[in-house]
């Protein structure tokens, strides 16, 4: 199988390229290669690769930066990018993979119960109501996609929470770091995450 995977300099993708590579063609191109708002690039890329699945991990994903960021950079690359991605590869007969959030929810459901696919979708900050169009734009542009709603990725590489709060616990020593205690997600390792992307790659999963 041939993949293309975007944003696959960042945590998530490149997990996917390693997990995939040993049995599949996994292509990475660089953004100056492939600027996934840009339709001509994209169309021409997906002429010239003919990818059998394209797994997008691009994205503007720093919730403090979108809050500051101008709405139309926002929606160029949260929303325009991955519809180009979905026209094209309902063009070109492939599945998409778009790696969307949890915080396309509100948050407000009581600890610690767990969301579901169909729970009501109600983002109160400006990145989850940009990744909530994403899907729509998925879903409205590709007869064949998956979509997944990550939370709190983090990896050995690249920045995260997780990294943040270890980093803080050891710099500051015996006297201890002070943390918000109103957070609570669910952290997931972008190596996992990679393994579960390709055996829905692997079972044809849809959804």
């Amino acid at each position: 199988m041939k993949i293309l995977i975007t944003g696959g300099a960042g945590m998530l993708g490149g997990q996917c390229a390693k997990v995939l590579e040993s049995e599949h063609e996994v292509l990475c191109p660089e953004k100056e290669e492939l600027d996934i708002v840009s339709w001509d690039r994209v169309i021409d890329m997906f002429d010239h690769i003919s990818p059998d699945a394209v797994i997008n991990c691009a994205g503007l994903t720093d919730m403090e930066a979108c809050e500051d960021e101008d709405d139309y950079v926002i929606k160029k690359i949260n929303v325009e990018g991955p519809r180009n991605l979905a026209q094209a590869s309902a063009r070109f007969g492939c599945k998409m993979i778009h790696i969307s959030c949890g915080h396309v929810f509100d948050g407000q459901k009581a600890i610690p119960q767990p969301y579901f696919e169909d729970d009501p979708l109600n983002p109160t900050s400006v990145y989850g109501g940009s990744k909530l169009e994403s899907e729509t734009a998925i879903r409205g542009n590709s007869p064949n996609y998956i979509i997944i709603r990550s939370a709190w990725l983090y990896d050995v590489r690249g920045k995260n929470f997780l990294k943040t709060m270890l980093s803080g616990i050891l710099e500051a020593g015996p006297g201890g770091i002070s943390f918000p205690n109103d957070h609570f997600g669910s952290p997931t390792w972008c190596y996992r995450l990679a393994l579960q992307i390709k055996e829905l790659l692997v079972q044809g999963g849809r959804g």
